[in-house]
């Protein structure tokens, strides 16, 4: 039996294709990064940018800390979470063409505008 061979259009859309430059992603930059900011404790800038998995730890993190906050009367434990997620809403928002911080999970460019 013969493999079958790919026309180059089929194979561009897959997840491993990170290295093509002109390939860019319908999400924007600046819609990631302001999510960063504002609801960076609860990931929906990871949830947007197709990072499911780091969204997901970010959402756990934020309900541990919120528990230790009732729980054991931990003011600022609330807060790490959004650190987090401010932290890396400025990183996107400051990132430029090329850097990981300017990729969407399927690692296709982030949109400037």
């Amino acid at each position: 039996m013969e493999p079958e061979e790919t026309d180059a259009s089929e194979v561009r859309g897959q997840a491993g294709d990170r290295d093509q430059p002109d390939r860019v992603s319908r999400k924007s930059r600046q819609t990631a990064g302001l999510l960063g900011l504002i609801g960076g404790g609860l990931g929906l800038h990871n949830f947007y940018l197709g990072r499911m998995r780091k969204g997901a730890c970010q959402v756990l993190l934020s309900a541990v800390c919120w528990f230790l906050a009732v729980r054991f009367n931990l003011v600022f434990s609330p807060f790490i979470a959004y650190f987090w997620g401010m932290i890396e809403g400025v990183l996107i928002l400051a990132s430029h063409n090329g850097s990981p911080w300017h990729r969407d999970a399927r690692g296709l460019e982030l949109l400037d505008s």
